[in-house]
This record gives structure tokens, C-alpha cells and sequence, in this order.
């Protein structure tokens, strides 16, 4: 992407180390953009933050537990992991009302390939709907203050597996394989960076889907 003309952004990006967060820090930093990860510097405020979600990927589990246990692992985990993320969408929120508003984009998985592909994120699903549940909630509170939080509904990225991997879950797929293409980040970082550079973005409470193909929910 060229150099932006628009004004320097400050943006705020939690959970930096995954595959879209990085090519958004790339391409907003390209454009001229300040990106921080997790904190900020003292004395400055973001105008926009970023709440990305873990990349999906296989979760080893200990074998002879009960299946008691194992559920009852994956809701405490679920839980940690929600409570994590509301606690950052409310500092979010406090930080741009210092600032007179902005945008907060949450990040979730869209899961239509979960049954094609190598990756299990239990309790996934759950966590993701109650993101998006969330972020519609708080719009209307947010707005009073100037703040506009949306969801990017993801879908799974192309950088996510390997050709091979992408090729065997074709395989059963027809169809939808055919209409179904794998995004690199690259290409929805610069989707998400053109939402970014509006100021009077004309909705809030959204989730948007993102992908090309069948997106669940979204027929």
C-alpha cells in the first residue's frame, strides 16, 4: 500500500503475534501509521485498537482423562480466555474516551473450515460468538462517546495451513470448493486498514464477514 496521506494513526493491537495482526502492523506501519503491541507509551493514547484473536491451531490434550475433566477443562479455559478478552475491550473502550472517540475491531475465527482442516481450538465456537454478542451489546453504549466497535469475522487465512493441508480438505469439499477461496493476511489486513482510515465510519455494532466462499451464517 502507498504512503497515506491522511492523518498519522495510533493504533493499539493486542495479540500481536499473530498472522493478521502482523501483516496489519506491516501495512499500516508502510503507510506511515504508529503500531504498538499491548501497551502503549507513557502519556499517549490510541485512536484506534485492534483485539486479535489466537491463530487456530491443534491443541495437544493429555490422553485418559475423563470426558468430566476434559469438558470441564475447556470451559475453564473458554472462561479465562473471555474474561481476558473483556477485560481488554473495556480498557479499549476507557482509552478512546480519553482520546474523544475511535475505533475498536475485534478479531474472530470464522469456523467453516473447522471440519476440513488440521486445527481444534475447543470451545472456539463459544468464545467467538460471545465476542460478537459483545461488541454488538456495547455499540449503542460506546457511540455516546464517540467510539465505533466492530467485529471482523474471519475466515481462515491462507498462511493458516500448507498447500498440502489445503488440498486434502478440497478434497471432500465440492461445491464449496469451488467457491471457496483462501485469503492471504496481507489482503484483509489492507481491508481492515481502509476501514481504519475513515473517521466517520457510517456503522457500529457490525460483524463483518470476511472471506470469500461459503461464510457460516452469512449465506
Amino acid at each position: 500500500m502507498p504512503v497515506d496521506a491522511s492523518p498519522v494513526m495510533r493504533v493499539l493491537i493486542h495479540h500481536g503475534e499473530t498472522m493478521l495482526a502482523k501483516a496489519l502492523t506491516a501495512d499500516l506501519r508502510q503507510a506511515g501509521h504508529l503500531v504498538f503491541h499491548e501497551q502503549m507509551p507513557q502519556g499517549q493514547e490510541p485512536d484506534h485498537v485492534v483485539i486479535a484473536s489466537p491463530d487456530p491451531g491443534k491443541v495437544d490434550r493429555p490422553d485418559g482423562g475423563s470426558v468430566d475433566s476434559e469438558l470441564a477443562r475447556i470451559i475453564d479455559e473458554t472462561e479465562t480466555m473471555l474474561h481476558d478478552f473483556l477485560g481488554k475491550l473495556q480498557s479499549a473502550g476507557r482509552r478512546l474516551m480519553r482520546h474523544e472517540g475511535g475505533q475498536i475491531w475485534v478479531l474472530t475465527h470464522e469456523s467453516s473450515m473447522r471440519y476440513y482442516m488440521p486445527e481444534y481450538m475447543p470451545g472456539g465456537d463459544t468464545l467467538n460468538r460471545a465476542k460478537q454478542a459483545a461488541v454488538k451489546s456495547m455499540a449503542k453504549e460506546f457511540m455516546r462517546f464517540g467510539i465505533r466497535v466492530n467485529c471482523a469475522n474471519v475466515q481462515t487465512l491462507a498462511e493458516h495451513h500448507s498447500s498440502a493441508d489445503w488440498l486434502a480438505g478440497r478434497g471432500g469439499l465440492k461445491a464449496y470448493a469451488m467457491r471457496f477461496v483462501a485469503n492471504p493476511a496481507s489482503a484483509v489486513a489492507s481491508t481492515l486498514h481502509a476501514f481504519m482510515r475513515q473517521p466517520d465510519l457510517p456503522f457500529s455494532g457490525v460483524v463483518l464477514p470476511v472471506g470469500i466462499g461459503l461464510q457460516e451464517n452469512n449465506l
